[in-house]
């Protein structure tokens, strides 16, 4: 049986990725988020569109939405966005 490896990119919040990776992060406005046990029912709403788990938008992939925000994969990054500190 294969095994799974774990993703070895370092979460980060935005503001710690290198100054020119966050110059080429897309500009993300999120106004909603739903979080549920069952990763089915998980949502974001980015830019006035609803995504999932494994969404891309602007170059950024939605890799796991959290109890408290939203985890982004972003070239090698995975950058980690809170609900409340970094949305408007």
């Amino acid at each position: 049986m294969p095994s799974v490896q774990p993703d070895a990119r370092i979460r980060t919040p935005l503001a710690n990725l290198p100054a020119a990776a966050r110059k080429r992060f897309p500009g993300l406005i999120f106004s909603t988020h739903i979080w549920a046990d069952d990763p089915g029912l998980r949502a974001v709403v980015a830019n006035s569109r609803r995504l999932v788990e494994g969404d891309e938008i602007d170059g950024v992939a939605v890799h796991r939405i959290t109890e408290n925000g939203v985890i982004l994969s972003f070239e090698n990054y995975l950058v980690e966005i809170p609900v409340v500190a970094e949305w408007q």
